[in-house]
C-alpha cells in the first residue's frame, strides 16, 4: 500500500514540476497510419467518415449562414470530384487530391479555414493534419520534379508549370522568361545538392517572380495542378521544410531571451490576441523552457522537449491546442509548424539524394506552344495567405539509383482525370526516360 501511495505521489510531483511524457509525434504517427480509413463508408451510411466528419464540424466552428453555405459547397465538391471519382483508384491518391482542396479553402476562404483548421475530424485527428500527412506522401515525387534535367536544361517542374498556365498568355510569357533568366541557371549548378536546388528555386519564385505587380499571381500559381502529381503549393512545401531544417538550428539556439523561440513566446505576453489566462499559461511554458535550456543543449533534445511539453499542455485543456498553434515563432513559422516539423524531421533525408541524371533526347522536352489571346482566362487575384505548410521527405528518395529500369512508386500517378494540353510528355515513373550510362554526380560526400 505504501509503495502504491509513493508511486502516486511521485506522479503528482512530476506533473507539478512540469515533467512530460510522450511527444506529439506518437499521435501524429497514429493519424498518418490510419488516414486512409477516413474514406471508409460506415455500415448504414451513404458518405465516408471524412465527409460526414467535415459536415459535423460546421456546428463546432460557429460558421455564419453564408459561411456555412460556402463550406457545405466545398464539402460537396470533395465528395463529387474526388471521393466518388472512380478514375482515382487508390485512397492515398484521393487523399492527396483532397489535401489540395483543403489548401484551396485556405487560399479562397481564409476566415472559414481559420475556424476549422484545428478542429477534429470525428475521432481521427485535426483537420490540418490531413494536409501535413499528405505532404509527407508527396516528398519522393516532389524531389523527382526537380532533380533531373532534360538536355535542353528543363526539368519536370518547369514544363508542368508552363503547361498548367498555358491558357494565360501574360503569365505564360512571364514564367517562360523567368525560367530562362533565373531557374535554368539554378538547376544546372552542379555545386548544389538537390536540397539546395529545391530551396533556391523556391526562393527565386518568392523573391524575384512574385514581386511588384506579379505579387497577386501567387495564389493563381500555387493552386495550379501539376498534371499527374499535385498542386504547385504542395511542391513548395518540401522546399519550406528544407528551409526549416536549417533555420531550426538558429530558432532553438541560445539561452534565455537570446533564444529566438523563447523571445517569440515572450512577445505574446504583450499581444492583444491572447487572453490573460492564455498569457499566464504561455508565461509558465516560457519559464519552463528557460529553465530546461540550461541543461538541454542540443537542438534535437530541445525539439523533443517542446513536442513532449506540447502534448502535455493540450491534454490539460484542448483550448490550448489552437492557442499554442497560433503563436508565431520569429524566422520559422508558427508553433504548429514547429511541432509538425518535429514529427517529420526523423524521416528527412540526411543526404541530398546523389545522382542527378540528365534526360536523353529521346524524351520530348519542347515547351508548350505560346497560347493565343483567345486562350486567355480571367486572372485570379485572391491574396495568398502567409501561412506555409510543412512536409518531409522519405529517405528512399535520397538513396535511389536512377537507372533505365527504375519504376519509382508514386502515390500521385492516379491523378490522370485532367491531363495538361502540352507537347511535353513526362512519365511519372521514369519508365519512358533513357539515362546516359554515366550520371552527373552531385557535390556532396554521400555514397554514389
Amino acid at each position: 500500500m505504501l509503495t502504491q501511495l509513493a508511486f502516486v505521489a511521485a506522479i503528482c510531483c512530476a506533473f507539478s514540476y512540469g515533467a512530460v511524457f510522450d511527444p506529439y509525434s506518437r499521435r501524429y504517427g497514429i493519424c498518418k497510419d490510419t488516414m486512409e480509413t477516413l474514406l471508409d463508408v460506415p455500415s448504414g451510411s451513404t458518405s465516408c467518415k471524412l465527409v460526414s466528419g467535415l459536415y459535423a464540424m460546421s456546428t463546432k466552428a460557429a460558421l455564419s449562414a453564408a459561411q456555412n453555405a460556402t463550406y457545405n459547397q466545398w464539402i460537396q465538391k470533395i465528395e463529387t470530384d474526388v471521393v466518388k471519382n472512380v478514375a482515382i483508384s487508390t485512397k492515398k491518391a484521393k487523399l492527396i487530391k483532397i489535401a489540395a482542396l483543403f489548401e484551396k479553402l485556405q487560399f479562397d476562404q481564409p476566415v472559414i479555414y481559420s475556424k476549422v483548421q484545428y478542429l477534429n475530424i470525428t475521432t481521427w485527428g485535426p483537420f490540418e493534419t490531413v494536409i501535413q500527412v499528405s505532404s509527407e506522401w508527396n516528398q519522393m515525387s516532389s524531389m523527382e520534379l526537380i532533380v533531373a534535367t532534360s538536355s535542353k536544361g528543363n526539368c519536370k517542374l518547369f514544363d508542368l508549370l508552363l503547361s498548367a498556365c498555358s491558357a494565360d498568355a501574360e503569365k505564360y510569357t512571364a514564367l517562360s522568361a523567368f525560367i530562362e533568366s533565373d531557374l535554368k541557371i539554378i538547376v544546372k549548378d552542379k555545386t548544389k545538392t538537390q536540397k539546395d536546388i529545391i530551396k533556391a528555386v523556391f526562393k527565386a519564385f518568392k523573391t524575384k517572380f512574385f514581386t511588384g505587380t506579379r505579387s497577386t499571381w501567387m495564389t493563381y500559381f500555387y493552386t495550379l495542378d501539376l498534371s499527374g502529381y499535385f498542386t504547385f503549393s504542395q511542391w513548395n512545401e518540401v522546399a519550406v521544410t528544407y528551409e526549416r531544417e536549417t533555420t531550426v538550428e538558429v530558432t532553438l539556439a541560445g539561452q534565455g531571451m537570446d533564444c529566438p523561440f523563447i523571445l517569440s513566446l515572450n512577445a505574446t505576453l504583450s499581444s492583444t490576441t491572447y487572453t490573460l489566462t492564455q498569457k499566464g499559461f504561455i508565461k509558465q511554458l516560457m519559464n519552463y523552457f528557460i529553465q530546461q535550456w540550461s541543461t538541454t543543449i542540443t537542438i534535437e533534445a530541445r525539439l523533443t522537449l517542446i513536442s513532449m511539453k506540447y502534448s502535455e499542455s493540450i491534454d490539460l485543456s484542448y483550448s490550448y491546442f489552437g492557442c499554442l498553434n497560433s503563436i508565431q515563432i520569429n524566422g520559422f513559422g508558427s508553433f504548429w509548424n514547429l511541432i509538425i516539423f518535429s514529427c517529420q524531421k526523423p524521416r528527412l533525408p540526411t543526404t541530398c539524394g546523389c545522382p542527378v541524371p540528365t534526360f536523353s533526347d529521346e524524351v520530348t522536352t519542347e515547351m508548350p506552344e505560346m497560347p493565343t489571346t483567345e486562350m486567355m482566362t480571367t486572372e485570379v487575384t485572391t491574396e495568398m495567405p502567409t501561412t506555409m505548410m510543412t512536409t518531409e521527405m522519405t529517405t528512399e528518395a535520397a538513396t535511389t539509383d536512377f537507372t533505365t529500369e527504375m519504376t519509382t512508386e508514386m502515390p500521385t500517378t492516379e491523378f490522370t482525370s485532367t491531363q495538361a494540353t502540352s507537347e511535353t510528355t513526362w512519365d511519372s515513373t521514369f519508365s519512358s526516360i533513357t539515362f546516359p550510362s554515366t550520371t552527373q554526380g552531385c557535390s556532396c560526400s554521400c555514397e554514389m
